[in-house]
């Protein structure tokens, strides 16, 4: 019985899973039925999965997996790797030993019959023996170390599933025997970077980062990317029917006014956070080459890859794109006194392909997260590229007065804000600044603007937009005034559209945005 290891040739790696292509090839085989033995397959591989291929002249019979009474006497390597180890460890011990006697006989201090030939002799020759003993210990912990690297590749491929098989043919020869099975352990993810100098056009890069878990690093193996995986949940949904019904509203109860007034105050939460430490910048390496295939794209990248096992995993190029842009300055002073640089893209320009978060560096230099995820729907889409340290932004209400209106049985509540904004910058800068003005839900409160000083607004979401220019070192300002009319026996409450949180249908993770980024479905 031959007993026959396959290495990694190939991996198709899937968004959480990769199917992993072994092979071997056994020369001289005689004529007849050969019984072998393969090993490889790694201990958390899908065992369903496992296909088994041969040359064409070669029919394999009788394909299964031992059992561990079976296969625990071909797992003996192992062991045999250990004693030479320990056997190693122990001559090491005892050569120091040896140098530690070498240098205490070498002190004649106190002896009272010492020959000063012998003693020269002896002193003269001292440093030549420790250096021998001393160069045979580095020679033997180099073999130590090489031998703990087979020793840790054989505990690996001992610990695995063994495969039994019988090759059959009528004259024998060469067979080239090829292993296929999913490995759950193995997985990429995309990631983006934007680079730009904030003048010409923006330069989008799609990266990848590639993990492995398996316990064996895959090394010279032939590497394609799926922006999918292989699951059946990928099927057609069915369209249910839906009924209406009328029904009657319970009056809430008394006790449970305030919580409710409460919860409805509180039903606006925003983030505003930047998230992710900075990464060291990598040399450029060769693209991959993109081809699409029936339900996803592939990626296969142009040179043989070393994929460790371990959860860091590598990078990889996959794709860059350039892509004209409008930078513009822009501040929201009511929710954040700060000045961001954006860039205005059209969507026309961007790849059809899925795209979450990317990291910006503006000059290459790291500056944050944004969310690149656009609707496709909106001719043009707005990244944000990173505070603006220049532009100093600050907002104030400057009036609040409410007073009755005479004959109309109503009060009304006068508002008036100020944002002040400085270009501290040695350039013209473009800014865009964005406000609002409430909107009434109730025929009974009205709004009037007083005025917009030029500002546009969207008549439905009350969102104001205004635009200045600002000359080195030049101030602006911008003042936004409205009115509210409402019954005077009644109270008005602000409240913020409420933001509700989405989840993913596929893996149920919360969504941030339109690309999963747990894994990685994409919402149509």
């Amino acid at each position: 019985m031959k007993h026959l290891s396959t290495v990694p040739e190939a991996v198709r790696i899937y968004r959480s899973s990769a199917e992993v292509i072994r092979t071997v090839s056994v020369q001289d085989l005689p004529g007849g039925t050969v019984p072998v033995v393969l090993n490889g397959v790694s201990s958390g591989a899908d065992l369903n999965s496992v296909r088994l291929f041969t040359s064409e002249s070669f029919v394999c019979t009788r394909f299964r997996f031992l059992s561990d009474r079976e296969a625990e006497d071909m797992r003996k390597d192992s062991q045999t790797l250990q004693d030479q180890i320990d056997l190693l460890k122990e001559e090491i011990s005892i050569r120091n030993t040896q140098i530690e006697l070498l240098k205490t006989n070498g002190d004649f201090t106190g002896r009272k019959e010492s020959d000063s030939a012998q003693m020269l002799s002896y002193i003269e020759s001292l440093p030549e023996k420790i250096l021998a003993l001393l160069q045979k210990n580095r020679e033997a912990e180099k073999e130590i170390r090489e031998l703990e690297k087979k020793k840790k590749i054989t505990d690996t491929q001992e610990s695995s599933p063994l495969l039994y098989a019988e090759l059959c043919s009528e004259s024998g020869g060469t067979c080239g025997i090829q292993l296929r099975y999913i490995e759950p352990n193995a997985g990429w993810r995309p990631f983006y970077e934007i680079h730009t100098d904030a003048k010409e056009a923006l330069e989008l890069r799609m990266r990848a980062e590639i993990r492995q878990t398996t316990g064996e690093d895959w090394q010279d193996v032939s590497v394609s990317l799926y922006t999918g995986s292989p699951s059946l949940d990928g099927q057609l949904p069915e369209m249910p029917s839906v009924y209406l019904d009328l029904v009657e509203p319970a009056a809430p109860h008394a006790k449970n006014m305030p919580f409710m007034a409460k919860a409805m105050g509180n039903a606006m939460m925003m983030d505003s956070a930047m998230a992710g430490a900075a990464p060291m910048m990598r040399a450029a390496t060769p693209e991959a080459q993109v081809s699409e295939e029936e339900t996803m794209s592939e990626y296969t990248l142009p040179q043989k890859q070393q994929i460790p096992s371990d959860p860091q995993g590598i990078l990889a190029d996959l794709e860059h794109f350039t892509i004209p842009a409008e930078y513009r300055s822009a501040s929201c002073a009511r929710k954040d006194p700060s000045a961001y640089l954006t860039a205005i893209l059209h969507t026309s320009d961007l790849p059809p392909r899925s795209i979450s978060n990317a990291r910006v560096y503006l000059k290459d230099i790291y500056t944050g997260d944004t969310d690149l995820d656009p609707d496709f729907s909106e001719d043009t889409v707005t990244l944000s590229l990173g505070k603006e340290e220049r532009i100093h932004v600050s907002f104030h209400e400057t009036k609040k007065k409410t007073s009755n209106v005479l004959l109309k049985g109503q009060k009304v509540t006068e508002y008036e804000y100020t944002t002040t904004v400085t270009n501290s910058s040695s350039q013209e800068v473009c800014l865009m600044l964005k406000d609002r003005i409430p909107v009434s839900r109730d025929k009974a409160i009205t709004v009037e603007m007083v005025s917009a000083d030029g500002a546009e607004k969207e008549e439905n979401t009350g969102i104001l937009t205004k635009e200045m220019r600002l000359s080195p070192k030049e101030s602006g300002v911008w003042k936004l005034s409205y009115k509210v009319f409402y019954p005077k026996d009644r109270k008005i409450r602000e409240s913020e559209a409420a933001s509700h949180p989405k989840y993913c249908p596929e893996c149920g993770a919360v969504l941030n945005s339109r690309t999963c980024s747990s894994c990685g479905y994409r919402i149509p």
